[in-house]
């Protein structure tokens, strides 16, 4: 398997939300608490790999995320519904660019679709897991954790 390091993770994260959405990211000082956070997931398979792309964040950071992206006031957003959506969105963005990363235009991956889920699957032996935790420049916290498998 292609390296895949946390820093490459946040940058591509960073760069996605910056361009997507006008939110800068810095790395975070500690660990998010898990409960406050909404979660997406989105699952992507290649010739020697496959994986789990979990993508958590503050409901204030999805409600900042979908009022960026949908021009309208921050009031007019409810974190549960266009949030998630939003979450849901920035999850398929970031794999597409995680696979980008990995294998580039020669190597042939394959993205599932993302959904909701309510918390991040445990790892499984053997497993290759890289996480990044990021914070806006408001504090709201944004995590990406890319759990890899290999198929060989």
């Amino acid at each position: 398997m292609k390296e895949l390091t946390a820093a490459d993770v946040a940058r591509l994260t960073g760069e996605i939300l910056e361009k997507m959405a006008f939110i800068m990211l810095m790395p975070m000082e500690g660990e998010a608490n898990q409960d406050e956070l909404l979660h997406s997931k989105i699952s992507y398979f290649g010739p020697d790999e496959q994986a789990d792309l979990h993508i958590s964040a503050s409901a204030d950071l999805l409600i900042e995320l979908a009022s960026n992206m949908l021009g309208v006031d921050e009031d007019e957003v409810d974190a549960s519904v266009e949030g998630v959506q939003a979450l849901n969105e920035l999850a398929n963005i970031v794999c597409g660019e995680v696979i980008g990363a990995l294998g580039g235009e020669e190597t042939v991956f394959s993205q599932g679709i993302p959904e909701t889920v309510q918390s991040i699957d445990p790892v499984n032996e053997g497993a290759l897991r890289t996480c990044s935790a990021m914070e806006s420049d408001e504090g709201a916290p944004v995590q990406v954790i890319v759990t890899r498998t290999s198929c060989q």
